[in-house]
């Protein structure tokens, strides 16, 4: 066992010594590989370790056991030996964090005050795009663009307008009663009028003009003729003229789109038929309307 001993006290405890004076004997089988250490063949001295370190090349009668030689007779009975370790390395410190790109919020488009008022005290339901309902008078948010409005209440239709970036005011109007009316009146005087007319004005051509030998019934002829032409003529205009103007008054139902002001005018009354008469009078027709404003 004596050899076996010496020949691990050789691989372990040797491979450092150094002389006095600088130069190093290094023992049997190792080899000087710098200025003050000896290593086996195949090996370096790693500072980091303080120690040889490599897969060493033994020379005859030795066997590598780790990173050195032992006797191969004695290379079975040892434990076997530690992996070396590796010097620990630091890591480099990681980049610094790149800020993620947020995009900006979607910003709402933008929505303006849409005031609804119906002329005259009417009353509608305000249906914005199939969607949002109001009652006049009231107010939405419509974002500037183009709409479908559609309007239930005191008449029954529909409106498309391009709402502005502004806030605006639609005005709901509907037919005038009125006018309608004063067309119906026109004609329903009027006719009757005129056929009153046309009806005595021949009589009284025909007595006149006749040779009739009753002379107080050729002056009474004569004093109404005029009274039933005047009937006639007025009666002819009064169909005319009465609905052409009465329809024209009554308008149509609509809406108007108008960018809101800081400061409203007072709004003009419309003019509203109240009524209207004809009658025959000497020498002519007298016919009469009343109207409020």
């Amino acid at each position: 066992m004596r050899p076996l001993l010496f020949a691990l006290s050789v691989s372990i405890v040797l491979p450092g010594v150094a002389m006095a004076q600088g130069q190093i004997v290094c023992p049997y089988g190792l080899i000087q590989v710098d200025a003050s250490h000896c290593c086996w063949p195949g090996q370096g001295y790693a500072l980091e370790r303080q120690a040889c370190a490599g897969a060493p090349q033994c020379p005859a009668g030795l066997v590598p056991f780790g990173e050195t030689c032992v006797v191969a007779s004695a290379a079975s009975q040892l434990p076997a030996a530690a992996p070396a370790q590796p010097a620990a390395v630091l890591p480099p410190p990681p980049p610094p964090p790149v800020p993620a790109y947020l995009p900006p919020p979607a910003q709402p488009a933008p929505t303006y005050v849409a005031r609804f008022e119906a002329r005259r005290g009417d009353d509608f339901t305000v249906l914005l795009d199939n969607g949002v309902t109001c009652r006049t008078p009231c107010e939405m948010q419509v974002a500037p663009g183009r709409h479908k409005l559609r309007f239930e209440g005191a008449a029954s239709f529909g409106e498309r307008f391009n709402f502005p970036a502004a806030p605006s005011v639609v005005k709901i109007d509907k037919r005038r009663g009125g006018g309608v009316a004063l067309g119906v009146v026109g004609l329903a005087v009027g006719i009757p009028v005129a056929v009153v007319g046309a009806i005595g004005t021949a009589t009284t051509v025909a007595i006149t003009d006749g040779g009739t030998a009753d002379r107080s019934l050729r002056e009474s002829a004569s004093t109404y003729k005029p009274v039933f032409i005047g009937m006639l003529i007025g009666g002819v205009t009064l169909a005319v003229v009465g609905p052409v103007v009465g329809f024209k008054l009554a308008g149509r139902n609509k809406a108007v789109l108008e960018v809101a002001s800081s400061e409203r005018g007072d709004e003009v009354a419309p003019v509203q038929l109240v009524g209207l008469g004809a009658s025959p009078a000497l020498g002519g027709a007298m016919a009469g309307a009343t109207f409020s404003f």
